[in-house]
């Protein structure tokens, strides 16, 4: 186990239940105020925090599972190997 992915980790998905929640605020905001002016840059900004909350709950838990597995060992192919030579 790594202990600074692991840390990194918390960090990770900290931002994703933050974001989400501004996410979710702005979004809740911009649909009780649709005659204001700022309406779909309100709208825009919201929608934007949900892809980066989903983008670091897919990097915190991708983090997390390094973390705690380890990272997956790539295997050397001979190239010689599959030739009749």
């Amino acid at each position: 186990m790594d202990k600074k992915k692991v840390k990194l980790t918390l960090i990770y998905l900290g931002l994703f239940a933050f974001v989400g929640f501004a996410g979710l605020v702005l979004i809740v905001n911009a649909f009780a105020n649709r005659d204001h002016r700022l309406y779909i840059p309100v709208l825009i900004l919201g929608i934007m925090c949900f892809v980066a909350s989903i983008y670091y709950g897919y990097l915190g838990i991708s983090t997390l599972k390094d973390g705690l597995i380890g990272e997956k060992k790539k295997k050397l192919v001979d190239s010689k190997a599959g030739s009749l030579e």
